[in-house]
């Protein structure tokens, strides 16, 4: 019957979150072809269901079926990119007050996802943002910090990302801050804005970060380790 492209959006180069926050807010399906922070021979599929990861037992249900295909016919199919997601990315952005404050930083989009909607967010000096379909996370993005800390000579801050944009490390004077002390900046800095705050981390959370938060009268809530605990609880608590 052939692919019926009249209900699809064609996102062009997005990232994994944008991909997700569109699924949720349209409560559809979202498919990013992506090699994460691999290179591009590992190109894969990332399903996702109004905004969350399928389950493991619908990706085989999946892997299945496409296993029965023995064989795939060429087709020419007429499409147009659309900017309805990045449109709707940016709105989520400006909603959430993303101010800036200052300049002096540098990003790292891996060649890749991020290198759009980086240049309509980010004021910093922005690299490897040129993609050629081939050299995604090549010495550069979140698995090579090495790379852009080179480059940031100033010893000014850094964020870098990986291949679909959904990792991202942070350096300050070439120091990765880890993902707890990013967590703990986000939660001060909502607490300047005069947010009230309930924190859902995992039992591995630096202890340290926790009394931390505890000191500024957060709520803090554990759960196990794995994104799906974390997503569980967040749903359970988020009142």
């Amino acid at each position: 019957s052939g692919l019926n492209t009249n209900n699809l959006v064609i996102a062009g180069i997005v990232t994994t979150p944008m991909i997700a926050y569109y699924s949720n807010i349209k409560s559809t399906v979202g498919v990013m072809i992506t090699a994460s922070h691999n290179n591009y021979l590992d190109n894969g599929l990332k399903v996702i269901y109004k905004g969350e990861k399928i389950s493991k037992k619908q990706i085989i249900e999946l892997e299945k079926e496409m296993l029965q295909i023995k064989s795939y016919k060429k087709r020419s199919i007429k499409y147009k990119i659309s900017n309805e997601v990045t449109n709707e990315y940016i709105k989520y952005a400006n909603y959430n007050n993303f101010s800036h404050k200052f300049a002096d930083y540098v990003v790292d989009t891996a060649n890749g996802a991020a290198c759009n909607i980086a240049k309509e967010i980010f004021l910093g000096k922005i690299y490897f943002d040129q993609p050629n379909g081939k050299n995604i996370n090549k010495n550069c993005g979140c698995t090579n910090i090495e790379t852009i800390n080179n480059i940031n000579d100033k010893k000014s801050v850094s964020f870098s990302f990986d291949g679909d944009g959904d990792r991202m490390l942070m350096t300050i004077n070439r120091k990765i801050i880890q993902g707890d002390q990013i967590l703990y900046l986000l939660i001060k800095d909502n607490l300047m804005k005069g947010k009230k705050n309930r924190v859902v981390c995992s039992i591995m959370t630096n202890p340290a970060i926790i009394e931390a938060l505890k000191e500024l009268n957060v709520d803090v809530v554990e759960s196990k380790v794995g994104d799906s605990y974390l997503l569980e609880y967040i749903k359970r608590f988020n009142n």
